[in-house]
């Protein structure tokens, strides 16, 4: 657990993302301003922010698509991103939140462009479209938007890539498509793979994550694993003349729902701790949670 700004987490885990200080700027306006993490291998990791926090660009730049105004260190899968080595661009895959697929059929795709990845498995991935009922002798034109998206997720799993960037990757899945997203990113988890997922959807990612980034004001306010935040907080309702001693509150949905300490060291199962909450009670005041982590 740490604030990713001021030290970079470390882990006796080899890592696959590492990195620190990072800076982008546009011009007079800075996105990201001394962005600093690490995770290792074999994590599901949530990256969590409001609009315009710089999630899409920090995706970006770790993906080699966007060089920084300043880094000290920028490594992924122990590759210097700025130098875009073939064997980096092979192991990372970055799935955006908005994209426009070629007018071709899908097995023409696949032939194109599997060849850039070496280790691109083509039964895997008609096995995963399969999984999303999608025809693989469709034209990319003719699919939906969702459609296009369970494409693009069957397609970087099947790449095999160490690292991969899925952002804002439940837009356009219905509830069901939701499900076997989870179930297939899951299934593809193993050792030597690393998921950053951003959503403004937490509870449809939550159930597979393991880690979390929280960032704003262009600072990772936030790294912690869910098990640290759940066996720290609980998320329970605030009842009229009850004593207990709460964080936060908030009124949700005409109850007054508090975070608190949790007192015992016992787990409460994961389906009841609301981190939605969590995320809106860090972001009035990232300090007192850090401080309560660190008790």
């Amino acid at each position: 657990m740490g604030e990713g700004n001021s030290s970079v987490i470390t882990s006796q885990k080899a890592q696959s993302v590492r990195v620190e200080n990072l800076h982008l700027a546009y011009g007079q306006s800075s996105v990201l301003n001394g962005v600093s993490f690490c995770l290792p291998y074999g994590s599901i990791c949530a990256l969590l922010g409001n609009n315009g926090e710089g999630k899409t660009t920090l995706f970006k730049i770790l993906s080699g698509f966007v060089k920084p105004s300043k880094e000290n260190l920028l490594e992924v899968c122990s590759y210097d991103v700025r130098k875009r080595q073939k064997s980096f661009l092979e192991n990372v895959f970055f799935i955006m939140d908005s994209y426009v697929l070629p007018s071709m059929k899908i097995e023409r795709y696949v032939w194109l462009y599997g060849g850039f990845y070496r280790h691109f498995d083509e039964k895997y991935f008609y096995k995963i479209l399969n999984d999303f009922s999608i025809d693989g002798t469709k034209k990319l034109s003719t699919l939906s938007f969702g459609q296009q998206k369970k494409f693009m997720v069957a397609f970087a799993l099947a790449t095999k890539a160490k690292v991969l960037f899925f952002d804002e990757v439940v837009n356009g899945f219905d509830v069901e498509s939701k499900i076997i997203l989870r179930n297939v990113i899951k299934a593809s988890k193993d050792d030597e793979r690393t998921f950053i997922i951003s959503s403004h959807q937490v509870r449809d990612i939550e159930p597979i994550i393991d880690e979390y980034l929280f960032l704003k004001s262009g600072k990772i306010i936030l790294q912690a694993s869910r098990k640290e935040i759940e066996s720290r907080f609980e998320c329970s309702e605030a009842l009229l003349g009850e004593n207990r001693e709460a964080l936060f509150t908030r009124d949700i949905l005409g109850k007054k729902v508090a975070l608190r300490e949790r007192k015992d060291d016992s787990l409460i199962a994961s389906d009841s701790f609301d981190m939605e909450f969590f995320y809106t009670c860090l972001h009035e005041d990232a300090q007192k949670i850090r401080e309560s982590l660190c008790r």
